[in-house]
Formats: C-alpha cells, structure tokens, sequence
C-alpha cells in the first residue's frame, strides 16, 4: 500500500520539481540582430515644444530599470516619463501624452534612475538630477514630488570620474584620472556615463575627445577604450555600436537627423530609445534664420530591433516586417 501511494505521488513531485527547477532558470536575453538595421516603433515631438522656450530640444533620454517607462530630459529644464503600452508593441499608443513632467530651477546637467526601480515598489520609483547651483535632487517618479536622497553617485569632470557618498554631506569625494600613468585613456570632460543593467560591475563613459571607454566600477580600471567617431560623441545622427569582447565597432544606423544625445536600451526587450537635437544659434547677419528644430530632429524615438528565434527555426531569425522596412523610410515615418 505504502508502495502505490508513494507511485501515485511521484508524477506530482515530478511536475513540483519541473516547475521549482524551470523557476530557478535565469532569464534569457534577446539576441539582437545588430546587422539588421531596426525600425522606428514610436515617435515623440510635440511634448517638446514649448511657447517659452521655443528653441527647446532634447538633452538625453534613460530606460527605467525594470523597463516599464523612459525619462528624458530637455533645454526647458524638464524631465518628462512616458509608459509605453504592455510589451510596446500597440501601434495606436497615443504618442502626445507624457506621464509626468518635472520642472528644475536651472539647466540640468544629467539624471539618473535608481538602479533597483520596479513599477511593482512605488518607494523605489526614483529618479536623482543634477542641475546647475542646485543640489543634486530626488523626485518621486510616480507623483513628481522632490524626495530625499540616498546611495553613491558617479560625476563626469575633465579627464576625471568623481564618487560622492550621499550619507556623508559636504564636499568631500573619491577621484579617479581617466588617464593611465602613460597618459593613455580618456581626455576630455567626461560628458556621458552608463553603468551595466545586469550589475556586472563596468561602467561606460563618453567624452570630449571623441572616445567611448569601459571602466571596471569597483576601481575605475581602464578595460577598453572604443574609436570611430567622427566630432563628437553624438554629433553625426548616428548609433554606433560596438562588441565589449573586442572593443571593435560592429556596425551603426542613423536615428535622427539631428545630434543623438541620448540612446538607451530596453533591459529586458529588443528595443531601444533615443534622444535627439541641439541648441540653434541665429548668425548675426540673418535675421530669417529658423531656430525651431522639426519633428525629425528635436523629438524622442522607440526602436525595435531584429532578434534570433528561440526555436530552432531554419532560418533562427524571427522575421519581422517591420524590422525589414528600409531605414531611410523608418526616420521620416511618424504614427
């Protein structure tokens, strides 16, 4: 008897051990086809112009952590969040409306998200800015409020990268050279960082002096420095993208026709957004110049990219038509 019964509980052990196991399985990133130019899901500009500062453009733009939102940030000194629709992927998302919109006091250097945000734990919705004589602020991503802050935060200098401990206040903060006692690295002020989605422990950063390079969080050791770029880091319209295991360039496409300022991934979706635009200056002897940047130019954009099927399909792509659209089509496409 003792025997049937442990018989007939087997199966369920069996499938609680399958499920406990298939629970334990890492998730499995998307392998995105960088050779497959990607196409424009959605397209953001009108949320940008503005009556008071009618030469507004777009200064960056920064994926939340756990995907569910994007923050940007403009010349008119505000931060804005947009929530696309599930997964991203309904066309008929009404592409004017922001979900908030934050005001500084001054121009804002950088933002940033905290590194752990979910949707799923409003305490953990934040956001840190730095603007110009300000403090570095924390707002309440949820409700636009102005918070405390809390944890470390990296800074761009010229040739340097300086880390500021928030629980302990004053001046005081740790510095590191971008360039090595050979005098090969990074110079130039360091305009852009970006630290690892999975927590890995490397640090990317943008400069002056047309470099990319990674760095190691831990003690800002130097793992690779990235060329190619013609000027500076974003002023060519183009995307480029590179392989971490080499350091070479892989390929590139162009996402606006304006300066990208911004480009950030989905951290858990083939999709990516950027940021594009920059500040006109009127020529002392034309009078009829125009300041106001279009819609291809000024505005915030949500690519799709191709990615390797999951099954073992002869051709292993997932085949999208979408993806397959030409990409000078894509640039001029808005919904």
């Amino acid at each position: 008897m003792e025997e049937e019964q442990q018989q007939q509980q087997n199966p369920e052990t069996e499938v609680v051990a399958e499920a406990t196991e298939q629970s334990q399985q890492e998730y499995t990133w998307p392998l995105i086809r960088f050779d497959v130019p990607p196409h424009r899901t959605y397209h953001f500009h009108n949320q940008f112009k503005t009556s008071s500062v009618p030469n507004n453009f777009l200064k960056g733009i920064k994926w939340s952590p756990d995907g569910s939102c994007f923050l940007t940030s403009s010349d008119d000194n505000t931060l804005r969040v947009f929530t696309l629709p599930g997964n991203g992927s309904n066309h008929d998302f009404n592409a004017n409306e922001q979900d908030l919109v934050v005001s500084e006091g001054e121009s804002v250097h950088d933002f940033c998200w905290y590194p752990y945000m979910t949707a799923s734990d409003p305490l953990s919705c934040v956001f840190a800015t730095t603007a110009r004589d300000h403090p570095i602020h924390l707002w309440d991503a949820t409700t636009g409020l102005l918070l405390i802050f809390f944890s470390s935060i990296f800074a761009g200098y010229n040739k340097s990268v300086r880390i500021f401990d928030i629980h302990w206040p004053g001046r005081d903060f740790k510095q590191y050279s971008t360039l090595q006692g050979n005098k090969e690295g990074q110079t130039g002020i360091i305009s852009a960082l970006a630290f690892s989605p999975t927590h890995t422990g490397m640090l990317a950063t943008g400069s002056y002096s047309q470099t990319s390079a990674i760095y190691n969080e831990d003690n800002m050791e130097l793992l690779y420095i990235l060329h190619g770029q013609e000027g500076g880091i974003t002023h060519d319209g183009l995307v480029h993208i590179y392989d971490l295991q080499t350091g070479q360039w892989i390929s590139g496409f162009r996402a606006a026709a304006d300066t990208v300022n911004g480009f950030s991934f989905h951290p858990y979706l083939p999709m990516a957004a950027s940021s594009s635009g920059h500040r006109r200056f009127e020529a002392p002897d034309d009078g009829n110049g125009d300041l106001h940047l279009t819609g291809d130019e000024n505005c915030t954009s949500v690519w799709s990219f191709s990615y390797a099927s999951m099954d073992n399909d002869d051709d292993g792509v997932n085949a999208s038509d979408s993806n397959s659209q030409p990409e000078h089509e894509n640039l001029h496409q808005d919904p």
